[in-house]
């Protein structure tokens, strides 16, 4: 705001601005038309981030990360605290960073107008950004409009495919997980490789099978919590050191667009099945000459030591189980709980 002494003339441009504003709401008198202000804009987190770097990043930020939560980047500050939902979920003041503003320890951190822009942010969907070039939702993974959930709609084509009408290499860098300075992007453009992090960038296995900690199933279970129940077979085998290409065979990004892969199915390689229905599943792995010769998943199957393989298989040493094999007592009728193992 630029202030004047009192009695100081306001510029032409002002009074010309005031002349129209005067004849507009003639004309609305005249024509008995109702003047409408239009709301403000819903904040974004370009909004809300200098507040809360300002009071929250000493505690929450990549140094100290308490909770496991963070403020300094917009997915983590939409993510979950340790042992708590989505920090921005209700839209209410029950969300964990509206919440916790009741807390001894963090009150007083905020001002009332600062506490007010947080829960303008929070009750207004807590959008990144105001959409342009694509949605607002289109890098949260609540959203509908979330650019993963676009892409894999359509096979992945632009992301793949620099030739695709819209594809993302027209835009941004870093969409194969290289960056060269010398394409051309669209001024203002993020490079995928800024949340994309892992090698390879965006065509990481782990952006689809898991996280940057991991490229198999689960996902985040903050964002995506439905997938909670799909982790347990693939981190016994990764635990085992057994590749994913046993199961699944080769997979190269090239073929995202053209198999089923990259229609959201999953294939298995000729050498494994596995029946989701029955939670069933035979290979070379576990077809290893016992009463059951595809081991269920099921939780109220019976399965004892001669069910893979027989307890103990013919010709085999004749010593205490538990010699050789970590995850069985010594006489061979019980197993101990591990990686191998339902």
């Amino acid at each position: 705001m630029i202030a004047r002494s009192a009695g100081a003339s306001a510029p032409a441009s002002m009074h010309g601005s005031a002349r129209c504003a005067g004849a507009l709401l003639l004309i609305c008198a005249v024509a008995g038309c109702d003047v409408t202000e239009l709301p403000p804009p819903a904040p974004t987190y370009a909004d809300v981030a200098p507040v809360l770097r300002a009071a929250c990043v000493e505690c929450h930020g990549e140094d100290r990360a308490e909770a496991d939560y963070r403020v300094d980047w917009y997915l983590d500050a939409i993510a979950c605290p340790r042992g708590q939902g989505q920090a921005v979920e209700p839209r209410d003041v029950r969300a964990p960073i509206l919440a916790v503003l009741d807390r001894p320890d963090h009150a007083g951190l905020l001002t009332d107008q600062d506490a007010a822009l947080l829960r303008a942010w929070v009750e207004s969907g807590a959008l990144s950004r105001v959409g342009e070039a694509h949605a607002s939702g289109w890098v949260d993974p609540r959203s509908a409009d979330f650019h993963g959930r676009a892409l894999r709609a359509e096979g992945y084509g632009r992301l793949i495919d620099p030739t695709t009408p819209g594809a993302c290499a027209r835009c941004h860098l870093g969409t194969d997980g290289t960056i060269d300075p010398m394409a051309p992007t669209a001024p203002g453009a993020t490079a995928c490789t800024s949340c994309h992090t892992e090698p390879g960038g965006p065509t990481a296995c782990s952006t689809c099978h898991g996280d940057e900690d991991h490229a198999y199933p689960p996902r985040d279970l903050c964002f995506f919590p439905d997938q909670a129940g799909t982790a347990g077979a693939h981190e016994a085998h990764a635990a085992g050191n057994i590749d994913c290409a046993l199961c699944h065979g080769e997979r190269t990004v090239a073929s995202l667009g053209t198999s089923l892969h990259g229609n959201g199915v999953v294939e298995i390689d000729a050498r494994a099945g596995f029946d989701p229905g029955t939670r069933t599943c035979a290979n070379r792995c576990h077809d290893r000459g016992g009463t059951m010769p595809m081991p269920s998943w099921l939780p109220h199957v019976g399965v004892d030591c001669s069910s893979c393989h027989q307890s103990p298989p013919p010709d085999h040493f004749a010593g205490t189980c538990d010699r050789c094999h970590a995850e069985v007592v010594p006489t061979g009728d019980a197993l101990i709980p591990g990686p191998l193992h339902g």
